[in-house]
């Protein structure tokens, strides 16, 4: 509990998400946490303000990446594992034959993991087609 007297007895309030712990008999209040409830206005549940500081760092950096080419780079391979993940699997893509599909299952291993992912960023453009 940090600052907090040990074998003191104390009430616990709440101001909106902010807790506070106040000593019996006394007034002065104390920072003690914040209430982690699920929020209603976003689709995983964290605060609405970690979005919007998370979307202004995106923006940082996709600025900050026009003059730094280590930063440009990086983003660049964010963007193409990103594409790739979200496509939908190659495997639904091709035609399986049965053949194909029984020496895998041998392999005991999925289709999916034989897949070459490429070796650099100009071949995954060729690849994404842009």
């Amino acid at each position: 509990m940090g600052n907090l007297k040990p074998g003191a007895t104390y009430i616990y309030e709440r101001i909106g998400d902010e807790i506070y712990a106040r000593e019996t008999g006394k007034t002065e209040r104390k920072l003690v946490g914040y209430d982690h409830s699920p929020d209603p206005r976003t689709s995983d549940g964290r605060p609405l303000r970690d979005h919007i500081l998370e979307d202004k760092m995106w923006g940082e950096i996709r600025r900050m990446a026009l003059t730094n080419p280590a930063l440009q780079k990086a983003l660049d391979r964010a963007i193409m594992i990103y594409r790739l993940s979200k496509d939908k699997p190659l495997r639904a893509k091709m035609k399986i034959n049965s053949n194909t599909q029984s020496v895998y299952s041998k392999m005991k291993m999925p289709l999916r993991s034989k897949l070459r992912l490429p070796k650099n960023i100009e071949s995954a453009n060729t690849i994404l087609g842009s």
